[in-house]
């Protein structure tokens, strides 16, 4: 399984690495729409064509090693989580909601899982991307490589961001949605006493309320998450403008 996870991340510097051949393609084949020579249309055509094969060899590669090693380490973590869950002292059970383990272990792994497994292979793929595409930058042109340089920090920045809301949109509404999950299954679990008590409305707006701070902790999350989105699309942008006005 370690073999595979690794075979997935070269895969996804491989991937990376035809991206960056795919732009350098990109803009030869521009300069060959300049001249009319069909030889030379015809052979990049081919070196397209080409580069499309090993970007498809190098994305199954990615996908499918980590995605594997993903599956099969969520499955021993779901038998290490409940049998670490039974080990627990009774004051444990009290502070934690046990109507909600469920939901907290299935939405933990999941994380896990997505964590070590296409999150791993985007990371190799965005690596590999910026180090194969930064150091052809510099051997083509590193003038115009070093002003882009000045751009990465303005980048980070949106990506500091969006990162902070997306661990808010995991934490926070994953929060209140395991309790609103626990006060769920409490209620149908006693639901003969709690009509006896004529407390149906009672639970009712309970689970209502805890809903309504998932939906705002994630409306706030999502704000902030096109925030960071639209900032480093405009400093993209920017980016762009200032290599074209330099180049």
């Amino acid at each position: 399984e370690k073999i595979l996870w690794l075979l997935g991340m070269a895969g996804g510097l491989g991937q990376g690495l035809t991206q960056v051949l795919m732009m350098v393609r990109f803009g030869n084949a521009f300069d060959a729409t300049q001249e009319v020579d069909d030889d030379k249309v015809t052979e990049i055509v081919l070196q397209f064509i080409v580069l499309g094969g090993i970007a498809f060899f190098f994305g199954t590669l990615q996908s499918g090693c980590t995605n594997y090693f993903s599956e099969a380490q969520r499955s021993k973590m779901r038998s290490a989580y409940f049998k670490a869950v039974l080990r627990q002292d009774i004051g444990w059970f009290d502070q934690n909601t046990p109507g909600s383990l469920p939901g907290r272990i299935d939405s933990n792994i999941e994380t896990i899982g997505i964590g070590i497994g296409d999150k791993v292979g985007i990371l190799c793929f965005n690596l590999g991307m910026f180090g194969f595409g930064y150091g052809i930058g510099l051997y083509r042109g590193w003038q115009i490589a070093l002003v882009m340089t000045a751009c990465i920090p303005l980048m980070s920045v949106g990506a500091a961001i969006m990162g902070k809301a997306m661990q808010d949109i995991q934490g926070e509404t994953q929060s209140w949605y395991n309790k609103a999950g626990g006060v769920a299954e409490e209620v149908l679990f006693a639901l003969r006493t709690v009509v006896s008590f004529g407390a149906e409305l009672t639970e009712h707006k309970r689970y209502d309320d805890m809903l309504l701070e998932a939906r705002w902790g994630g409306v706030k999350s999502q704000i902030k998450l096109g925030i960071g989105m639209g900032y480093t699309m405009a400093i993209m942008f920017c980016s762009y403008a200032l290599a074209f006005w330099f180049g």
